[in-house]
């Protein structure tokens, strides 16, 4: 399985006994981003789990990033504006 496949795994095991899912999904976003720094999906998905735990600047840096890469795609800018 995919770094990107086990983090979102980890993100959909809500369950208490699976630990803490958060801290498993980063760390697989971010191997996942140590293999190819351009996916832009790990890349945004990471900002998320940042924005969610109130990790602010490090959110802001993943959806900057993000948005440097796609320009165009308004969901970037709303997660972007939504963590000020």
């Amino acid at each position: 399985m995919t770094f990107q496949g086990q983090a979102e795994e980890a993100l959909a095991q809500k369950d208490p006994s699976f630990g803490d899912y958060y801290d498993r999904a980063t760390e697989y976003y971010q191997q996942a981003l140590k293999i190819n720094e351009n996916f832009i999906s790990s890349l945004f998905h990471l900002g998320s789990i940042y924005h969610k735990t109130k990790q602010s600047n490090e959110a802001l840096n993943c959806f900057s990033k993000v948005i440097m890469k796609v320009e165009d795609d308004k969901i970037i800018y709303i997660a972007r504006g939504s963590v000020y």
